[in-house]
């Protein structure tokens, strides 16, 4: 065989070689190097098995172990320890309402069997119960959670007594003017309401005691200051409950004029605005000097 085709057909099978190490080079260097997933160490903690109702107990119907990311664990979960059952990991009644699957939390818990209105008290706060006799419950549609305005209604009658004729009659005009029989004002605001009757959660909806009745007893959470209110309001006259919309925080001022009968109907202003018109105005004097 020729010596110059020997050579030619060695350095065809070199760079044939180059070519396939080349294009394997490049092939393999376009493949996406599938990332590694770190290994999530996973722990139990306790949630919700089906929906929890405020004030009910824990057990082993509404209680179950999750998983859930270790590194996730925030303060207050209730982690499972070794094979625990669900149902002895955490004992007591829920101070609010739980959906399935949230986590169980210890401050939302109330343990042992003390009283549950006192634990959930805000700090500083009293529970006031008042009997239904002395007081007016929009209805009986006040449930526990709700917010309340609280108005006192009062039978009222001012007497004007002074040495001046003129001075007192001119009272008792005023009173007239202002006031009848009733007066009525609102003495606390955004009130909430503890329990009604021996209730301390709003009712499920498949609850048959869910129906509207009659309102035995209603009890606030008020600060001191309110709690005075409350007591000296039922030895003066009759109270009601004005039920808030959700979510309402709305204040106004607890020192503006009282609603009166009398300022209800213009029927006074009315009558002395035609006796004007027909004796052509009406004048008052005091020591011979016109005052209006």
């Amino acid at each position: 065989m020729n010596k110059n085709l020997l050579i030619a057909f060695a350095g065809a099978l070199l760079i044939a070689i180059l070519v396939a190490m080349l294009m394997s080079t490049l092939l393999g260097g376009t493949k996406k190097k599938q990332p590694r997933v770190a290994e999530v160490k996973r722990i139990e903690i306790l949630v919700a098995a089906k929906p929890i109702a405020i004030g009910q107990y824990l057990s082993s119907e509404n209680v179950k172990w999750k998983p859930w990311p270790e590194e996730a664990v925030f303060p207050g979960a209730v982690v499972r320890k070794g094979d625990q059952k669900a149902n002895d990991a955490k004992e007591g009644r829920a101070a609010r309402a739980f959906i399935v699957d949230e986590p169980i939390v210890d401050s939302a818990i109330i343990a042992g069997e003390g009283s549950f209105t006192a634990a959930r008290l805000e700090p500083g706060m009293r529970a006031v119960a008042i009997k239904a006799n002395t007081i007016t419950t929009a209805g009986g549609l006040v449930r526990p959670g709700d917010r309340v305005d609280v108005i006192l209604v009062v039978g009222y009658e001012m007497e004007a007594n002074s040495a001046d004729p003129y001075t007192e009659s001119l009272m008792e005009s005023i009173a007239d003017r202002n006031l009848e029989e009733v007066a009525a004002q609102t003495i606390l605001q955004n009130v909430r309401v503890l329990a009604v009757d021996q209730r301390e959660a709003p009712p499920s909806s498949g609850d048959k005691a869910s129906a509207v009745k009659k309102v035995k007893t209603v009890t606030l959470e008020v600060d001191t200051r309110g709690a005075e209110k409350l007591v000296t309001a039922l030895k003066t006259g009759s109270l009601h409950l004005s039920l808030r919309s959700l979510g309402d925080t709305s204040l106004f001022d607890e020192n503006r004029p009282s609603t009166t009968d009398a300022r209800m109907i213009n029927i006074d202003d009315e009558i002395i605005g035609q006796a004007n018109k027909s004796i052509g105005g009406l004048r008052i004097y005091s020591g011979g000097v016109p005052t209006r």
